[in-house]
Order: structure tokens, then C-alpha cells, then sequence
């Protein structure tokens, strides 16, 4: 078996979609394309060691993380790969489906292996995990099958490996793969998911130590916010307390000046009936002068009521 590739190695442009053979399966039609590049050759991919989620008689489940480089270039290229078969369909779809299909209606059908945070692989022999926790698999990407309300790739594990996290552990099954044989290379491997390991721990303590920051930065504007609000209410309160000064100053000022106009007025009233007192004694003395004694007594009586 030739060299396999890792999924950053994979040069997907170079490989094109067979045309379709109709297929009876169990009665189940279905279309299938193989996926080859002009050596005639299928992909062959061998994974990141990857966590196990879950294993059972048809499918193994595995975790992946899109912080882990290795992880996220294997997203990207299944990605890659369901948009390029997708569109080769809908192009070809006439000729193969006697319809047309549009790209989204075929997305929409596309059933990818990679859901969430997770790679689902059909398998075709036991595996028996006993005690281990990750694993190295060994994968072929034949093809796509397409069935009247689905599409998705014609893919199988290979060959697979399991890994302690102290050391490399082999069971193979009876189809042997070169790249096992490799002890130095699996170390290497190894070595570097423990690298990475630390820099997610390095990862997570940098954001940690950010949120602190934060936190602080945080508290820090919440403390100045409410010093200010303080400040404020200290303004506003002595603000207030000014202008009730200046009020009471004013209503005292115009209540002198009320006092000073009516002192004003007293005086007024006096001067105006002195004047009034001399003006009647004075035509008292002339109408006595010219013996009227009707206007003299009208004169007494008006000088007795002021």
C-alpha cells in the first residue's frame, strides 16, 4: 500500500468524480462515483490521533478540536471536498439524473461525516478498544453514494492503532499497513500532540489572565463611574443649597424694599395732610376775614375729620 497522506497534504483539485453506476443494494437504488486523481488512485488519509467518543459493531465516533491544527485541517478538507462533489453533481446532473439540480438542493442532501465536534466512520471490522482512550486510524475516501434522499461519502477505515498517552500501543487488523512499522515516527507524533497540549494550557492561561485584566478594568470603571456619580450628587446638592441662599437673599431684599415703599407711603400720607391742615386754616382765616360764616363752619368740620 502506497505512502498514506495527511488531510494539509491533500491536493483535492487534482481529483475528479468518476461517472455514476447505478447500483441495487438490499432494494436500495443508489448512484456511485468513484473519486480519483489522474494516477487512479482514491485518497488515502491517516488521522490525527484522536480522543475516542463512542465505538459500536457499525461506526466509530471521534473528537476533534478546532484549536488543534491537525484537527482543523481535517475539517477543512472534508469541507473542501463535500462543496467540490457537490458542485460536480449538480453540473453533471443532467446527464446522470436526466434532471437538473441545483448545488443547495444537493447540499442540503450531503450528509457529512464531521458533525459538531465530531468524525463518524463506518467500519467493517470489530474493534475492541479495552482500555484505550485515543487512536490513529488509517482511512480510504472512495467516492460519493447518492440515494433519492441522500448523499454521502463512500468512505472505510482501513487500519487503526491505538495510543496510550505513555506510549504507542499497535493492533492491527489482518490487511497490515506501512506506516505502523514506523516506531520513531509515532513517537514523533506523540510528541507533538503533548506540544500541543501545553499550548492549549498555555492558551487557556493567557485567557485567563486576560479576564482578569478585564475584571479588574472592569471594576476599576465601575469604582470611577460611581465616584463621579457621587461627585455629581454632591454638586447637585450644594448647587441647590445656592440657590435656596440666593432665593431667601431676594424674598429678604424685596420685603425691605416692600418695608421701605409703605415707610414711604406713611410719610407721604403725613406731609400731604399737613399741607391739607394749612391750605383749610388758611381759607378758615379769610372766609372769617369776610364774615362767611356758613363756609367757616364747613371749614371747621372738614379740618375736625382730618
Amino acid at each position: 500500500m502506497r505512502e498514506p497522506l495527511i488531510a494539509s497534504e491533500v491536493e483535492l483539485n487534482n481529483y475528479t468524480l468518476t461517472d455514476l453506476i447505478k447500483e441495487n443494494i438490499n432494494d436500495i437504488i443508489q448512484y456511485k462515483g468513484t473519486l480519483i486523481n489522474k494516477l487512479n488512485e482514491n485518497i488515502i488519509l491517516q488521522l490525527p490521533k484522536l480522543h475516542i467518543h463512542e465505538i459500536t459493531n457499525s461506526y466509530i465516533e471521534l473528537e476533534l478540536k478546532e484549536s488543534k491544527q491537525k484537527h482543523n485541517d481535517l475539517i477543512k478538507m472534508f469541507d473542501k471536498l463535500i462543496k467540490n462533489l457537490c458542485l460536480e453533481i449538480s453540473k453533471n446532473s443532467k446527464k446522470w439524473f436526466n434532471k437538473e439540480l441545483d448545488v443547495t438542493t444537493i447540499q442540503s442532501m450531503f450528509e457529512n461525516n464531521i458533525k459538531s465536534s465530531t468524525i463518524r466512520l463506518p467500519i467493517s471490522y470489530k474493534i475492541e478498544t479495552i482500555e484505550f482512550t485515543s487512536i490513529i486510524c488509517l482511512i480510504q475516501i472512495s467516492g460519493v453514494i447518492i440515494r433519492k434522499n441522500s448523499c454521502f461519502l463512500d468512505i472505510k477505515v482501513l487500519d487503526h492503532r491505538f495510543v496510550k498517552p505513555s506510549a504507542p500501543i499497535f493492533t492491527l487488523n489482518d490487511q497490515k499497513c506501512d506506516f505502523f512499522d514506523n516506531k520513531e515516527e509515532i513517537k514523533e507524533e506523540i510528541k507533538e500532540e503533548k506540544t500541543e497540549e501545553k499550548t492549549e494550557e498555555k492558551i487557556e492561561e493567557k485567557i485567563e489572565e486576560k479576564m482578569e485584566e478585564k475584571m479588574e478594568e472592569k471594576m476599576e470603571e465601575k469604582m470611577e463611574e460611581k465616584m463621579e456619580e457621587k461627585t455629581e450628587e454632591k454638586t447637585e446638592e450644594k448647587i441647590e443649597e445656592k440657590i435656596e441662599e440666593v432665593k431667601d437673599e431676594i424674598i429678604n431684599e424685596l420685603k425691605d424694599e416692600v418695608k421701605e415703599m409703605e415707610e414711604m407711603e406713611e410719610e407721604t400720607d403725613e406731609k400731604m395732610k399737613i399741607n391739607l391742615v394749612t391750605k383749610i386754616k388758611h381759607k378758615i382765616k379769610e372766609s372769617i376775614k369776610n364774615d362767611d360764616i356758613e363756609t367757616t363752619v364747613k371749614l371747621y368740620n372738614l379740618l375736625k375729620q382730618i
